[in-house]
């Protein structure tokens, strides 16, 4: 099974001494987490997130890092918690630390970086609407049907004519 990071990328985050992880344990994690992190991407990186996600592109080492603390936070979670009610801190401190990173990195504040050493620059999962005319598409012209300064009648800009502006 693909996923975002490794059982040794998980156990850089675990005490050795306590626990480790094998791939049987990642894939057991991972399909809940590589789906929650690839839905925090896709509003940064919608095109980059599913290729990460699908192994046609290399995912970058901030992701990996986040996902193998999530691994890590989730796999120290479910091996300690029958042995009290309250959550782990560990494991709620590891599980904080991937969640600011993620806030860091959709709020523009931690750059994100390909295996080329490239930062992969955020992209917006919106686009501008889609309706005309709009001030890209229309050229005012005033009451008396002048038009504005180096534009002639007929030049294929005007789409669009009122007396009122947008």
């Amino acid at each position: 099974m693909l996923t975002l990071a490794t059982a040794t990328d998980a156990n850089s985050w675990l005490d050795q001494t306590k626990l480790t992880m094998d791939n049987t344990d990642v894939n057991q994690i991972a399909p809940k987490i590589d789906a929650e992190v690839t839905g925090y991407m896709l509003n940064v990186f919608p095109t980059h997130a599913f290729l990460w996600l699908s192994g046609d592109e290399d995912t970058p080492a901030v992701i990996v890092d986040i996902v193998a603390r999530l691994y890590a936070a989730a796999f120290y979670s479910k091996k300690y918690s029958e042995e009290t009610l309250v959550p782990n801190s560990y494991a709620e401190r590891l599980r904080n630390d991937a969640m600011a990173l993620i806030t860091a990195i959709q709020n523009n504040q931690l750059s994100v970086y390909d295996s080329d050493g490239n930062v992969i620059l955020a992209e917006s999962a919106l686009e501008e609407p889609a309706f005309w005319p709009n001030d890209s598409t229309t050229t005012q012209i005033d009451k008396h049907g002048n038009l504005p300064v180096g534009f002639e009648p007929g030049d294929p800009d005007i789409a669009f004519t009122t007396d009122m502006i947008f």
